[in-house]
């Protein structure tokens, strides 16, 4: 079993990194792989910290059947009004983002703001981020 966490969204070619970890897995290894989710979030925070993309669920699927792999589970992570208040915060900075260090705390002023409000509202839908648990196909294996 491999993890790559939080590494896609960071390189160029995606499949080229997908198809390299895929080399050091038997058929039917796992690959667990953390991935930054909700693509409409995408702005000038996330190529301060390096990301060149988040995903969507259907197109992170995708990238990973053209690797060679299947998805058996998804796992999200976070809430989605997480990132929605953190790209309002930037926003309403003009995204304007000069010093990363204030990151960490707002990071932890928000995640606190989401734990009361979970109380309020459940979650719903993916997160902001997910776990997607793969399997590597064995070349006799035929993909939907």
């Amino acid at each position: 079993m491999l993890f790559l966490l939080t590494v896609l969204e960071t390189v160029e070619d995606e499949v080229g990194v997908l198809k390299a970890v895929g080399k050091h897995l038997n058929p039917g290894g796992q690959l667990i792989v953390d991935l930054s989710m909700q693509s409409w979030l995408y702005g000038q925070v996330d190529r301060r910290l390096g990301r060149l993309r988040r995903y969507d669920t259907r197109g992170a699927i995708a990238l990973f059947r053209s690797a060679g792999f299947e998805v058996e589970e998804v796992v999200p992570w976070g809430h989605v009004y997480n990132g929605v208040l953190w790209w309002w915060w930037v926003r309403r900075s003009d995204g304007v983002v000069k010093n990363l260090g204030w990151v960490g705390s707002l990071g932890n002023w928000i995640m606190g703001g989401v734990k009361c409000l979970d109380h309020f509202i459940p979650p719903f839908g993916m997160g902001s981020g997910a776990f997607f648990m793969l399997r590597k196909v064995d070349k006799g294996d035929v993909q939907l």
